[in-house]
This record gives structure tokens, C-alpha cells and sequence, in this order.
């Protein structure tokens, strides 16, 4: 027999984070609704399920800051996300609907993407998920293409 249940942690067994998970939950709908994207919520962390037509590339924080100049240069940033860790990496998402199958090379220093991405407001142990570029209505998501371009000029 289980002795009796502390107080302080609630009955739904989220070990107290019942209202994170709200708070993820919520801002799950809200991507949904703003931009379509269909969102999961496991392990106390937000993702963005990627379709189809979306990728993430993933590059280290200094690597990627040297990218997103040179696509904001030419104003092709899109969307970038930055996901605390050791060390911090930055996703960029990016249309692939554009890219034949086969083509999409990653150079050595970055990693792509093709099944889900942590989103804010989640939390790591390292910190907050946050945007560096959110999602805008102004501004269309680059093509993988040019953002795995981006990349190669910036590593060479």
C-alpha cells in the first residue's frame, strides 16, 4: 500500500508542472491558429512538428549569427529560433517545397532537420527557448537552398 500523497504535488502527476504545460499547450494553439503548424507538447517541451515543406538547419550561436547576417544582408532571414544548450545552437527554418530531392547538402558545421524543433516558450535546462527572428506575416521563410548557401560562404 502507498502511504499517503505529498500536498504539494499535484493529482495530475506533472510533478508541479501543470501550469507549464498549460503554458505550452496555449502557445501551441497560437502557432496553430497564426501560422498552421501543427505542434506537439512532450516532455515538458513545445516542438513544431516540420512538414513536408519545412527543414531546420542547425548551426552553433556564432556560426549562426554570421549567417543570419549575410541572409539579412540580402533580406532573405526568415524565422530562427535559439535553443539554449553547451553550446547554444540556432535553427533556421527553411521552404524546401523548391529543392529537389538529393540536393539539400549540409556543409560540415551544420545539421538538418526534417522531423521536429523545440519552440518558445520552452524551457531547457540551460534556459529559455526564444525567437532571434520570429515568424512574420512580412516576410516569407527563405529556401533551403539559400540558406544552406549562406552557410557555405559562411564556413569557407
Amino acid at each position: 500500500m502507498n502511504g499517503p500523497r505529498d500536498r504539494s504535488e499535484p493529482a495530475d502527476g506533472s510533478g508541479g508542472r501543470g501550469g507549464d504545460l498549460d503554458r505550452l499547450r496555449v502557445a501551441g494553439e497560437e502557432y496553430g491558429q497564426r501560422w498552421g503548424w501543427r505542434t506537439a507538447v512532450d516532455g515538458g517541451v513545445l516542438y513544431l512538428l516540420l512538414p513536408d515543406n519545412l527543414v531546420a538547419m542547425v548551426a552553433r550561436v556564432g556560426t549562426a549569427g554570421e549567417i543570419l547576417g549575410l541572409l539579412a544582408r540580402r533580406n532573405l532571414e526568415g524565422p530562427v529560433i535559439a535553443v539554449p544548450g553547451d553550446p547554444e545552437r540556432w535553427v533556421f527554418l527553411a521552404d524546401r517545397a523548391a529543392t529537389p530531392p538529393g540536393t539539400a547538402v549540409a556543409p560540415v558545421g551544420v545539421d538538418l532537420i526534417d522531423t521536429k524543433v523545440s519552440l518558445p516558450p520552452s524551457t531547457t535546462p540551460y534556459g529559455g527557448v526564444r525567437w532571434v527572428r520570429p515568424p512574420s506575416a512580412h516576410r516569407r521563410v527563405p529556401d533551403l537552398l539559400v540558406v544552406l548557401a549562406a552557410a557555405r560562404l559562411t564556413l569557407s
